[in-house]
């Protein structure tokens, strides 16, 4: 009766056990693989809705100051001291794109100036540093004491509160495709003869080992010429 009480209490073998413990490792293993991937499907899935959101936000803001503005400038009427050597110019190489726009008072007029009788023009300075898209103001400084809404912006180390920092639109920038097209719908290089242009703008970004990729394009018709 001792001996089947002993026999009863003497638990698992080693054998039991190893066999017991490498199946819990595998499970464990497993559920904490579908964990991490669902997890990085999730991540993924998410910077996905961003890049495709940022991109589309950049795209409309760009179509929409060429579309109530005066063009494009192949390259830029104003001074910049903190321009590139060179100055700007609209280039798809360097991804530097030139808007105009007629320049609005703090009341919502146009301002003109008194001697010419033609508009002053704001300029929009789409440009790229490394992997970040900014935006650079440039208003005539006869507009500024007309009243302009908006002034001159600059690099940000060389901010202040008379010159604010160039908007920052995204970290996550890889590349602004521009094409132009003539009144006869052909193709050129050059932004003043242009009268359509086809805009593209795409955002990158690296997570869980794996490339995130979001592209918009669209094509528009000017509606002013540059003046």
């Amino acid at each position: 009766m001792v001996n089947k009480l002993l026999k009863n209490q003497s638990g698992f073998t080693i054998v039991e056990l190893t066999v017991s413990t490498i199946v819990i490792s595998i499970l464990m293993a497993s559920i904490f693989l579908i964990f991490t991937n669902y997890y990085s499907d999730a991540i993924r899935s998410d910077v996905a809705i961003q890049l495709t959101t940022e991109s589309q936000t950049i795209l409309r803001k760009v179509v929409e100051e060429i579309r109530t503005g005066s063009g494009i400038r192949s390259e830029s009427a104003h001074t910049d001291t903190n321009a590139p050597a060179g100055g700007w110019e609209t280039s798809l190489g360097s991804g530097t794109l030139i808007i105009t726009t007629p320049t609005l008072s703090t009341s919502g007029l146009f301002l003109y100036e008194e001697e010419t009788g033609t508009l002053f023009q704001t300029e929009y300075i789409y440009f790229v540093e490394g992997t970040t898209l900014y935006r650079r103001t440039l208003v005539d400084p006869s507009a500024v004491a007309s009243g302009s809404k908006e002034v001159t912006s600059c690099p940000e180390a060389a901010s202040s509160p008379s010159c604010p920092p160039d908007q920052r639109l995204t970290d996550r920038f890889e590349f602004l495709n521009f094409v132009f097209y003539d009144q006869n719908n052909a193709l050129t290089a050059d932004p003043n003869a242009a009268r359509s242009v086809t805009l593209g703008i795409a955002l990158t970004q690296n997570t869980f080992g794996g490339e995130i990729r979001a592209e918009n394009s669209i094509r528009m018709t000017f509606r002013n010429p540059v003046r």
